[in-house]
């Protein structure tokens, strides 16, 4: 006779490995050092563009029901992305509006971009790549480059499409 489980718990099963199968528990993320200081990754809490005047706070965002978090006021992280110095792609998004990020289509090769975590330690990025992707094209925002950071918005006269700027990691300063 063999075993019988419920739907229910064969459905709940299934919810807890898929959580813990997209979101890599700390203890198996590889960590920065620099001179000798372990570096703890942590959530982006704010963001300095000097080349196109953003200077903005950011805040958790994320997808409820297929749709995104949004903010009038503030760029947003994607949780379900790499934290700042574990080593993986740390994906921002926000409105296409002054002091956002309306001007992220001025930004070119070689730019320098500031994002600090609520400890006040500054990690710096060098855009590397620009490119106007389609609304439904998430998969673009992946990157398999260690420490990228990826910035997009609305692009095009009625926003019918995305703007995906792409910064590699040069540095890290602690507060």
């Amino acid at each position: 006779m063999g075993l019988k489980f419920p739907p229910i718990l064969i459905i709940i099963g299934f919810v807890i490995f898929l959580t813990g199968f997209f979101k890599t528990p700390n203890y198996l993320k590889p960590q920065q050092t620099q001179a000798g200081k372990e570096q703890v990754a942590s959530e982006p809490s704010h963001i300095r563009i000097s080349k196109i005047g953003v200077d903005a706070d950011i805040v958790r965002g994320g997808i409820i029901n297929g749709e995104w978090i949004l903010s009038d006021n503030e760029i947003l992280y994607l949780p379900t992305s790499g934290e700042l110095g574990e080593g993986f792609n740390t994906v921002l998004y926000g409105h296409k509006r002054p002091g956002l990020f309306a001007d992220l289509i001025n930004l070119t090769e070689g730019d320098l971009i500031e994002v600090s975590d609520n400890q006040d330690d500054k990690f710096t990025y060098e855009v590397y790549l620009k490119e106007e992707i389609e609304p439904r094209q998430t998969g673009k925002l992946i990157s398999i480059q260690r420490d990228d950071l990826t910035m997009f918005t609305c692009d095009g006269v009625f926003d019918e499409s995305r703007l995906l700027v792409r910064a590699k990691f040069v540095s890290s300063k602690n507060s």
